[in-house]
């Protein structure tokens, strides 16, 4: 006798019925045990190597017979070999936990590619796939006392959620059949209201909620396919928290379903991954586009499947009839499936580079570092700020062994407001090569407005391109636009404008070597001088220049556009992704000595630089004398000047330019252009960020650096060179003239100590 012929299952399966096949039968049964008798010690081993995870031991194995029979009923027809694969299957589905089972043990399991992807995406470890409907909705049920024996708790002593799983099975009963069909599961105590009793019967909860999930999974699969079914099809309670306290108790406490409720799905979407999010910029969604296709042609080169400069993406503007235009971003990446498509790719929030579901589509892809730009799994809505209606055409680089054709074609009608359409791409809608394609109609006032970002490249006033001048200069300013929102990028970048010839608009990484003009002209900067910024192992991180006016240079991750170079121009790339969905906090690149050395060529290449800009160069080189002190007419360097005054007994100093007040008697314009200072105060150098960046940390703040206390530089070199001083403030003291107007204000007057 085994605990296996207590079993109904198995008695009337694989136990000796007294008619012909008894002989047959009992090769099955005997192969059987024998292998479960192998099976036993194998798993005997995993309470010691796994000690967090409740009883998993042969006990389990066998236990699995007695709930199968629960789920399936007395009249499920099965036959005595169909018994011995489940058998097999009940046998095997926990060796894998085993290190047994991989004959280098821990080191080879490092070695899969499914464990490096798990470690490269830090997520915790997934129950291996069940091999049959009757093994997962079996192993699934398997929940009660005998797996969680309380003396086993204490011997070993489980933390978190394998604690919270002990507590919830340590209470649970046998799960029986209703003739109903619903398997009851119940506790023979109640869960008190302490924190981690709690905890574990909301994991309770959960756990038969998949477990209900599972049978009518399985009753959905097997009626589908004129299968017999299962008796048990659901869960009894499961419906709501309230309704399952009835069966498993608690005490002292009450169980309320608060978890997030959504009613109206479209229009949390429509806000949240539209305007509400990116605000009335309809070109932050071509970005958002661009980004998704740069991501798609990067995956494929991690996996292999490409170059390093190979793959394209190209954005192409037909007119649609009307005043409507088509825009088509199409790239040559990995495609999707049909369950990414459908799945990944419309579940709000969930971005496939991060979702578990990138292991089992793109195994490897974790593993090898790809750092995709996109994250947060909204960027696609945003493709509704353009249009209603969107065509999504893919063609996955390798068909999927679960889909039945090698194109699909996803279409919105009418926006997030009604249920989009998926069919097989035919004739013109299908793709020559792998890739995805977007199409979104536009109505001229959004296609229009999506040109708005080359209007910061005009003098002030700002004065976007209307809708005429588009239409006459689009072959020119579709290419600005793409240039624009993706001046470093990794992959090529192609524009066509209605029937005009396609055009390259970016080259892999050409921010290099693109000339200087070029560059800036791309990033839609004044033309100034550029020098390159480097890392300690002298890569290429950012070709950065001052700029004393007009927009600020890009901010770049992966080749994408995701912020500013506040006061700078040029590209300079990002530290890490953004780090929010707006794509408005990205922090640059580079270390503070790789910034002091760019600015120290800075100064090489600019030896002439004013004051404003100098100030914000210093903090960079602290140790270095630059020519930002003023003493009348003349900018000087602290050692220039001390040499100056070093005779002088007394000096007086003013914090800061003289700038126009409200009480002097001229216009602001007179003051600024006529100012001059008197030649016995000098300026100690103040540095004010521009009012243009106020809403964005100034350069040089933006990476982190310190203010350099120039008062307290002037001071230790006056206590060095006149042994000491004393300092008082006067108010009212002329500090210069406009056309013989004397100019008023508080200075800081230090005079020589005399010598004792």
């Amino acid at each position: 006798m085994t605990p296996l012929d207590s079993m109904a299952l198995w008695r009337r399966t694989l136990a000796p019925q007294g008619d012909p096949l008894d002989a047959r039968r009992e090769v099955l049964r005997q192969a059987l045990l024998g292998f479960r008798e192998r099976v036993a010690a194998l798993v005997q081993t995993l309470g010691a190597e796994l000690p967090g995870l409740t009883v998993h031991d042969i006990t389990h194995l066998d236990a699995l017979w007695r709930v199968a029979d629960q789920i399936a009923g007395p009249d499920y027809p099965i036959n005595p070999a169909e018994a011995f694969v489940l058998g097999g299957a009940f046998l095997l589905h926990d060796v894998a936990h085993v290190m047994a089972a991989y004959p280098g043990g821990i080191s080879s399991i490092k070695q899969t590619v499914q464990w490096q992807d798990l470690i490269a995406q830090r997520y915790s470890a997934q129950d291996p796939e069940a091999h049959s409907d009757h093994l997962r909705t079996a192993d699934a049920a398997h929940i009660d006392g005998l797996r969680a024996p309380w003396f086993l708790f204490a011997l070993r002593q489980p933390e978190g959620i394998s604690e919270d799983h002990w507590r919830f099975q340590a209470k649970l009963g046998q799960p029986m059949r209703t003739p109903a069909g619903e398997l009851r599961i119940t506790s023979g105590s109640a869960f008190s209201h302490a924190e981690r009793k709690r905890k574990a019967w909301w994991l309770a909860y959960d756990t038969v909620c998949m477990i209900d999930r599972e049978l009518r999974d399985a009753h959905s699969l097997m009626r589908d396919e004129g299968r017999p079914c299962f008796a048990a099809t659901c869960v009894l309670g499961v419906e709501t928290p309230e309704a399952f306290a009835r069966h498993v108790r608690v005490r002292d406490w009450e169980p309320v379903n608060v978890a997030p409720k959504i009613g109206d799905v479209p229009k949390v979407i429509a806000a949240l991954g539209g305007s509400k999010l990116y605000g009335d910029e309809p070109w932050i969604a071509l970005r958002e586009l661009l980004q998704n296709a740069l991501d798609a042609v990067r995956a494929l080169r991690a996996l292999g499947h490409f170059g390093e400069t190979e793959g394209e993406v190209e954005v192409r503007a037909e007119p649609a009839g009307g005043d409507d235009w088509w825009l088509h971003v199409t790239d040559t990446g990995i495609g999707m499936s049909r369950h990414v498509l459908t799945n990944v790719l419309l579940d709000f929030g969930n971005s496939l580079w991060r979702s578990d579901a990138l292991r089992a589509e793109l195994p490897g892809l974790a593993k090898s570092g790809f750092d995709a730009v996109g994250q947060f799994g909204i960027g696609f809505y945003s493709v509704f700020m353009l249009g209603s209606q969107v065509r999504v055409t893919t063609r996955r680089f390798e068909r999927s062994e679960r889909d039945d054709a090698d194109q699909w074609l996803l279409t919105f009608e009418d926006g997030l407001q009604g249920r989009p359409m998926l069919a097989r791409a035919v004739g013109q809608d299908r793709l020559q090569r792998h890739g995805t394609r977007v199409s979104i109609n536009l109505t001229v006032e959004r296609f229009t407005r999506m040109f708005a970002p080359l209007g910061v490249a005009s003098p002030l006033p700002y004065y976007p391109p209307d809708t005429d001048e588009i239409l006459r200069r689009g072959s020119e300013l579709l290419p600005a636009l793409i240039g624009c929102l993706c001046p470093a990028s990794e992959v090529a970048l192609y524009a066509r404008f209605a029937d005009t010839p396609k055009v390259a608009v970016v080259a892999p990484n050409d921010w290099m070597l693109l000339g200087q003009e070029a560059l800036t002209r791309r990033v839609l900067c004044p033309d100034r001088r550029l020098v390159p910024l480097r890392d300690e192992s002298g890569a290429l991180i950012g070709r950065v220049g001052l700029i004393p006016y007009g927009s600020p240079g890009a901010l770049v991750l992966h080749g994408v556009r995701c912020g500013e170079l506040p006061e700078l121009i040029g590209v300079a790339l990002a530290r890490e992704n953004n780090l929010d969905a707006g794509r408005t906090k990205a922090s640059v690149a580079g270390s503070p000595a790789a910034w002091s050395e760019w600015a120290a060529q800075m100064l090489d290449v600019e030896p002439n630089l004013k004051i404003e800009p100098l100030l914000k160069l210093h903090p960079l080189v602290r140790d270095h004398d630059l020519r930002v002190w003023r003493h009348g007419a003349h900018a000087l360097t602290l050692n220039d000047l001390i040499a100056r005054i070093v005779a002088k007994h007394e000096l007086r100093i003013h914090r800061g330019e003289v700038s126009h007040e409200d009480d002097d008697d001229m216009s602001q314009n007179r003051f600024d252009s006529d100012f001059e200072l008197s030649d016995d105060v000098v300026i100690i150098p103040k540095f004010r960020p521009g009012y243009r960046w106020a809403t964005n940390v100034p350069f040089p703040w933006l990476l982190g650096v310190a203010p350099i206390d120039y008062k307290s530089r002037l001071e230790a070199e006056l206590s060095r060179v006149w042994g000491g001083f004393e300092e008082h403030e006067k108010h009212g003291a002329v500090v210069g003239e406009v056309d013989g107007i004397e100019i008023y204000r508080s200075v800081t007057v230090y005079r020589r100590r005399p010598p004792v």
